[in-house]
């Protein structure tokens, strides 16, 4: 952390940083407010279904995604399960959870901020909280009923607490924060199976011992990574006993690549686009069938995919080409209000977080190349890749980009810190 960044804990949130924080919630309480006639449909619908489900003490629902119904790891259990425990608090009421959200999500803006000011400084941290506290992709995903609510603020927490570590090496405290990281990174996995992603990236940021193999440097990691088991294991447990798979996070996987490997995803535009496999022509058969469980369909949909993919090898690139454009919205314009409409993201609010991308992108694509860039390791910045190919090789929406959005703000930040900085250089040679 740069020298002039040096101050004491009590003083990060000072009255500049509080300011742009309640702007952050005043932003997210207005799209609350601004949309309470959203209509759950899809992925919404459904994580409401099996929050009530868990408010009226029934458990983690039945199956919607197989006829036969039965035991359910569809959905990944951490959003739904906070959601049912919103529910028995305040009642069914969706403004009052989605008020909930907005809170969470201001919580989020501050995490970034703590993220930012532990690896750049303050500077570069109070642009990227300005930036996040308006930023309508960030308001949307603190909004909507996603689990990205939950994601995010676990995302932004492990890799904070394996700063904290990285920097604190060698200390007792140093352990403490690296078991936070491995916590915070199971939990991320119980909210989206891409969360295996902060876990192994936040357990290479506290590998920091020399030499490297040795049983004292990989203490660090195997903590980050054993503590992210034993947060996970009892869900996968649960489905192994339940679902009568092996499904460490959920069956949703095969789902969405069953969706898109087909014949009718490859063929018909929008090509390489999801389809529902009640859809597809070869696989509507699961979706009638009442002696399949989730586990039948799950294995079908898995074993079809896998067998699509290899016998399809080039479509297997040009739907990763195509569905990175449509993650990044360049993949035109009707797409994206089309795939956001399915979650009832109306024309302007999808139109507006859009232009917000493109305008907040292009400047990540400076920051990208500032020196304050290499302030934080290669493999930080390696996660938004690492979420971008988990995610276009199956699928390419803007909901998917929404834990990627973090590192886009930061890298606009930094741009925007050194065009500061360069123009009042010119200022004073001038």
């Amino acid at each position: 952390m740069p020298a002039d960044d040096q101050r004491p804990a009590r003083q990060l949130f000072d009255r500049t940083v509080l300011g742009l924080l309640a702007l952050a919630l005043v932003a997210r309480v207005a799209m609350v407010l601004a949309t309470r006639d959203l209509h759950l449909v899809n992925d919404p619908a459904d994580y409401h279904r099996l929050a009530v489900s868990i408010s009226d003490g029934h458990g983690f629902g039945s199956s919607v995604v197989a006829a036969g119904g039965g035991a359910t790891a569809f959905r990944a259990p951490l959003y739904p399960g906070l959601l049912g425990v919103v529910y028995a608090v305040l009642g069914v009421h969706l403004t009052a959870a989605r008020l909930v959200q907005a809170v969470v999500g201001t919580g989020t803006v501050a995490l970034l901020y703590l993220l930012a000011y532990r690896v750049f400084g303050r500077r570069v941290a109070l642009v990227a909280t300005a930036i996040a506290a308006v930023y309508p992709p960030l308001v949307l995903a603190s909004t909507w009923m996603l689990s990205e609510v939950v994601f995010i603020p676990l995302e932004l927490a492990a890799l904070l607490a394996a700063f904290h570590a990285r920097r604190l090496s060698g200390s007792p405290t140093a352990w403490r924060w690296a078991a936070a990281a491995g916590v915070f990174g199971g939990l991320a996995c119980l909210a989206r199976s891409i969360g295996l992603v902060v876990v192994g990236v936040s357990a290479i940021l506290v590998w920091t011992g020399r030499p490297r193999v040795s049983l004292k440097s990989l203490a660090a990691p195997v903590l980050v990574g054993g503590l992210a088991v034993v947060v996970v294991a009892p869900w996968t447990i649960r489905n192994a006993v339940t679902v009568h798979r092996f499904v460490p996070f959920t069956t949703a996987d095969a789902f969405t690549l069953g969706g898109t490997y087909n014949d009718l995803s490859r063929t018909t535009p929008p090509r390489s686009a999801f389809r529902p496999f009640s859809v597809i022509p070869e696989y509507k058969a699961l979706y009638t069938d009442k002696s399949l469980k989730e586990a039948d369909v799950y294995d079908a949909l898995r074993t079809g995919a896998v067998d699509y993919m290899k016998d399809h090898p080039g479509y297997v690139a040009v739907s990763f080409e195509r569905n990175l454009r449509r993650l990044y919205d360049v993949g035109g314009i009707e797409f994206s209000r089309d795939a956001n409409r399915s979650i009832d993201v109306r024309r302007r609010l999808s139109d507006l977080t859009m232009i917000s991308f493109w305008l907040i992108g292009l400047a990540a694509l400076i920051g990208i190349f500032t020196a304050a860039r290499r302030r934080a390791p290669l493999v930080f910045w390696l996660t938004p890749v690492f979420f971008t190919l988990l995610t276009a090789i199956a699928v390419g929406t803007t909901r998917y980009r929404m834990p990627i959005e973090p590192f886009v703000v930061l890298l606009a930040a930094l741009a925007v810190v050194q065009v500061a900085d360069r123009a009042r250089g010119a200022s004073t040679d001038g």
